[in-house]
């Protein structure tokens, strides 16, 4: 977990609005750019490894490569906020720290006869998963979603899930100046407030169209 999500326009309209009144334009010409890609051949409903989507930075929002680039891996999504202190993510844990949002995510569980019924995730609004962010050349801006042990209710699904930054921490979870020992409570999981149900495969063709 997490290895795919997926985000509605209403999902990025929504967090438009939540925006200083100086960043909302140009957040709105990356969300248009990205229902573009969304909606080109090729594109799906469901956010994977290396695909890009909006971002929400303290700077604003930008559109980002989900992944980062290693000479050992071509896309490291996940961060376990176990290491977030050690020396591989510590510098990107400390000062660049970012929102993305999405309506929930998906995981598949294992039912037998080797069949797997995918499952997904939601909240009765718009989500927003802690992540990480660098800018590199190559290949460009990129985050990596930071992820938590599951809440006990959805533990039967997977034993990890994306932390979920409450509406009342995003501030504190994107201000660099926040300590860490406030950001180790935002990230606990969460307690309730999110449902699971089976759904058919996401590669289902619904996809954001501006309205």
């Amino acid at each position: 977990m997490c290895g795919r999500f997926y985000v509605p326009f209403q999902a990025l309209d929504w967090i438009v609005g939540q925006l200083p009144e100086d960043q909302r334009a140009s957040a709105q010409l990356v969300i248009a750019d990205w229902i573009k890609l969304v909606n080109s051949p090729g594109g799906h409903f469901d956010v994977r490894p290396t695909n890009q989507v909006p971002v929400w930075t303290r700077g604003g929002v930008a559109l980002m490569r989900w992944g980062f680039k290693r000479d050992f891996s071509g896309a490291i999504i996940n961060a376990t906020i176990e290491k977030a202190q050690g020396r591989f993510w510590a510098k990107a844990f400390r000062t660049r720290r970012a929102l993305v949002p999405a309506a929930g995510w998906f995981e598949w569980r294992d039912e037998g006869a080797k069949r797997k019924q995918p499952y997904a995730i939601e909240g009765p609004e718009a989500l927003t998963f802690g992540a990480l962010y660098e800018e590199p050349a190559d290949p460009g801006p990129s985050f990596t979603i930071v992820t938590t042990p599951a809440a006990e209710y959805l533990a039967h699904l997977h034993a990890r899930m994306p932390v979920v930054v409450a509406a009342e921490h995003r501030q504190a979870w994107l201000d660099p100046e926040t300590p860490v020992e406030m950001l180790l409570k935002i990230v606990e999981p969460a307690a309730a407030g999110l449902a699971s149900y089976q759904c058919a495969s996401p590669k289902r063709d619904v996809r954001p169209k501006a309205p």
